[in-house]
């Protein structure tokens, strides 16, 4: 009696399961309910996504998708980009569930793309050397799948049936989105019903085009919110798609969701001010390119007021003592247990520890400011407890005043531009153009 091996089983289930898989992400909308994507944005370079799929398998395609006899059944839930995938989960019902791997995944998605461009120059048979770019674009790393893709290109001009391929709605799509991406097949143990699965990784975000040092300088000081831009290419698999986008407590965001090919706003919605932003974009068509922009700024009640307090009152002792202060006095002492008061509330500030990465990011600029004005106020308080000479002195008082009068401007910017908690701004209608 011969015993099927797992891996005899892959390989005979592969082609049906393609042709099945190919059927599901021509027409997505059709079983896929709803996908809820949540974005939580660890740093302006990393962000950590959770997404939850609602979806109802076709009766009709189910015994095409399994993998033996028992299962497991094939699901593609997802067209994610060739890279690493870093802290990945899947689960459903709480419960862990495997996704297919690389050398079963690779063959399935070579066998999509084959089947597209076959039925897009049907009834002539594949060119061998075409069906083997094909197979290369689906079945390779990025690199290497961008090469046979261009190859492929190349030889359009002077070879019919791969102009045909490119040139064909769906097996141009398949072409395009397998030379970036790949399919997340999950296995489920069981097919019926109405299902609900949820797979979370990091991804490390790609950095946007460069910025001018005006801007760069203003973003770090706090004065211009820093926009933060997330690819989200599974708002267009899915008759709805609802994005979360969570930030600290101690910031506040600004978020909307445009295709980057047309500047047409997705979300029906734009959030303003808010520290948990939800969005929907209803129907969102293959074609194009959504893109998640997240413009987030401090909350005013937290440091930006500290800052700005603790900076205004040291730049006017500073400022009052230098044009007016007696420090021959027996009160001498007083200012410069004063001025290190000071000292003490920009520890306050500063020690946070366990502080959030994206919110010591976010601060790092007005805590700058901030120790500016902490070591000014020392120098002067040390000038009076060392009696330093007189000239000396007032050279050193002034200087610190005017420094710290400097980051106290540069404080109160930041403060009138931070977000109030209890101000919430007027949200535009589709029709008004977000600000970048």
């Amino acid at each position: 009696m011969h015993v099927a091996w797992p891996e005899e089983l892959y390989e005979a289930a592969a082609w049906p399961v393609a042709l099945a898989c190919l059927e599901l992400l021509t027409d997505e909308a059709r079983w896929i309910h709803r996908r809820v994507e949540t974005v939580d944005l660890l740093t302006h370079e990393l962000v950590r996504r959770q997404v939850t799929v609602e979806f109802t398998l076709p009766e009709p395609l189910r015994a095409d998708l399994r993998i033996g006899p028992a299962g497991p059944w094939c699901v593609p839930i997802a067209i994610l980009e060739k890279q690493p995938l870093r802290h990945f989960d899947l689960r459903e019902h709480d419960e862990w569930r495997p996704i297919l791997g690389r050398e079963h995944n690779g063959p399935i998605a070579a066998a999509v793309v084959v089947a597209a461009a076959r039925l897009a120059v049907a009834p002539a048979d594949l060119d061998p050397i075409v069906r083997q770019l094909l197979e290369r674009v689906a079945d390779s790393d990025l690199a290497d799948a961008r090469a046979a893709l261009a190859e492929l290109r190349g030889q359009a001009p002077d070879h019919p049936q791969a102009a045909a391929i490119l040139d064909d709605e769906t097996s141009g799509y398949f072409l395009a989105t397998f030379a970036e991406s790949y399919m997340l097949i999950a296995l489920l143990a069981e097919p019926g019903g109405r299902r609900i699965v949820k797979y979370s990784y990091d991804e490390h975000l790609q950095p946007g085009g460069r910025a001018s040092r005006a801007r760069r300088l203003a973003r770090r000081l706090g004065w211009s919110p820093l926009v933060i831009d997330v690819a989200v290419p599974t708002a267009a698999h899915a008759v709805s798609y609802h994005a979360e986008v969570i930030v600290p407590e101690e910031l506040r965001l600004d978020a909307w969701i445009v295709d980057t090919r047309t500047e047409r706003l997705l979300s029906t919605d734009i959030e303003r001010a808010v520290d948990r932003a939800s969005l929907h974009a209803p129907r969102v068509t293959l074609d194009a390119d959504p893109l998640l922009v997240t413009a987030i700024s401090a909350e005013r009640a937290d440091l930006p007021t500290l800052a700005f307090a603790t900076s205004a009152v040291t730049a006017t002792l500073l400022l009052l003592g230098a044009a007016f202060g007696d420090f021959e006095s027996p009160t001498a002492g007083s200012a410069v247990a004063l001025l290190l008061a000071g000292g003490v509330l920009f520890a306050t500030a500063v020690a946070r520890s366990g502080e959030h990465r994206l919110v010591r990011g976010i601060f790092a600029g007005p805590r700058w400011l901030l120790s500016i004005v902490a070591v000014a106020a020392l120098a002067a308080a040390a000038s009076v407890a060392f009696g330093a000479e007189d000239d000396l002195r007032d050279v050193i008082w002034f200087s610190a005043g005017g420094l710290s009068l400097l980051s106290c401007l540069g404080l109160a910017v930041g403060f009138f531009r931070a977000e109030s908690l209890t101000h919430r701004r007027h949200r535009p209608g589709a029709h008004e153009d977000p600000h970048r």
